[in-house]
């Protein structure tokens, strides 16, 4: 399925736009300046009323915010972030009204305020960038402590509210399967669902194998994921692959109202 452009339901394409509310989510892997192009007109052709950007290079997050903004995206991103250090981004269009909520201090995660045009009640969306599993003791303990934080941190979170972007873990049963993870990885999956967030991927294709990231030494992982809890509208998820290689290593996520 790596060579679909758009997964579809139904026959229906589920390209944004072509729907009331339309979201996107793309790991960009550094975002480097000569990838900067083809994101933003990427990010033209899709036409999301927000995006979830995740491993954006600090130095490079000036060139983001600035391309988006030519495209009247209003952005949110740490105030300041250690050199080499990579984080969460959001852009949304005015259109639904963003408001910058709270942003992790590690810059892990961004969170806004919105109002779909359907509902024009209050929704929050959360751009989560977990750390990288980097196949060590040492990475293990970190990702099981950010995790618990994480965890912590969300059973407040308001609702209606979605956490977009690049968790790096899998979800039990994950196909193919992967034994490079700990027991705590696809706890912290479970323990998100368990919190009351719905899989929106999940909850739309309950058989699909779409993967949205490879390697050679990793093999092909769902790592990317968009969660939705407390929602007032109806929402379907799939990735669009097409985004790799030119832009990133990653598919996005591209989540439309029902």
């Amino acid at each position: 399925m790596q060579d679909v452009l758009f997964s579809v339901i139904g026959g229906e394409d589920l390209r944004p736009g072509t729907g009331p509310l339309s979201l996107a989510s793309l790991n960009l892997q550094g975002a480097s300046p000569s990838r900067t192009f083809p994101l933003i007109k990427w990010c033209s052709r899709v036409g999301a009323d927000a995006y979830a950007f995740t491993e954006v290079l600090s130095s490079n997050v000036g060139t983001l915010v600035s391309e988006l903004r030519a495209l009247d995206y209003e952005c949110f991103a740490p105030a300041s972030m250690e050199s080499g250090a990579r984080c969460a981004v959001v852009a949304a269009s005015s259109r639904v009204k963003p408001q910058l909520r709270a942003v992790a201090q590690d810059g892990r995660w961004v969170q806004i305020a919105f109002r779909p045009a359907e509902t024009q009640a209050e929704w929050h969306l959360t751009s989560v960038y977990a750390p990288t599993n980097a196949m060590t003791i040492e990475s293990s303990a970190r990702r099981r402590n950010w995790q618990k934080e994480f965890l912590r941190t969300i059973s407040s979170f308001p609702v209606p509210g979605l956490l977009l972007g690049d968790f790096n873990v899998l979800e039990p049963g994950h196909v193919p399967r992967s034994d490079l993870y700990s027991d705590h990885d696809y706890e912290f999956y479970s323990s998100i669902v368990a919190l009351g967030y719905l899989d929106l991927y999940r909850s739309t294709h309950p058989k699909g194998l779409d993967t949205s990231w490879y390697s050679a030494r990793c093999g092909a992982q769902r790592l990317d994921h968009a969660f939705g809890k407390g929602l007032t509208i109806g929402l379907k998820a799939a990735y669009d692959h097409s985004t790799r290689p030119s832009i990133t290593d990653h598919s996005s996520i591209i989540i439309q109202a029902v």
